[in-house]
């Protein structure tokens, strides 16, 4: 079979098997990825800018659960049978053939309650942190989320990028091509 027929091939069995994100799914996570590292990394706490972007976040992870519903997205799978077949088929190297796996829908979901939780509390925290005790604890609670939203992040990429070459499938591709 010559190398064109191969491509058409795979193509069309790409196509059979639609496991891309859609393109609402992936500008909300790069606008999110964005916005996180610019709150992060860039911005001053308790600027303007923070503050917006932390809004632009909040609101793009909201949007992204309602659209959970029209989309498709990841579960929350509690069954430890399917848990168990999801460690079992990254053992065996097999290859991901859906957008989300029962482990990478619960990295997903504790990084968009972590997230939600820390523009909450920052949103409260810095809003009536100098009037009330209850709201200067939500301070503390932003910035220890804050702190922690780093590691999960890496624990994110560092699965998907191992899960890429583990499996041989190209998780990153997934969420950049169309």
């Amino acid at each position: 079979m010559n190398l064109f027929k191969k491509m058409a091939s795979r193509q069309q069995n790409i196509a059979a098997h639609d496991i891309n994100f859609p393109l609402l799914a992936k500008l909300i996570h790069w606008l999110v990825a964005i916005g996180v590292v610019v709150n992060l990394w860039i911005s001053q706490p308790e600027s303007k800018l923070h503050e917006n972007v932390g809004f632009i976040i909040g609101f793009a992870v909201l949007l992204r659960i309602v659209l959970i519903g029209i989309l498709g997205g990841p579960k929350l799978t509690i069954n430890p049978r399917i848990i168990w077949q999801d460690f079992r088929a990254i053992k065996n190297r097999e290859k991901i053939h859906s957008r989300y796996t029962p482990l990478g829908g619960w990295m997903i979901w504790l990084l968009w309650v972590v997230l939600l939780l820390t523009v909450a509390t920052g949103y409260l925290g810095y809003e009536y942190g100098y009037d009330y005790d209850w709201a200067y604890a939500l301070m503390g609670w932003h910035k220890t989320l804050a702190e922690i939203l780093p590691y999960l992040i890496a624990t994110h990429v560092v699965a998907v990028v191992f899960l890429s070459f583990w499996s041989k499938t190209h998780l990153v591709k997934r969420m950049i091509h169309r």
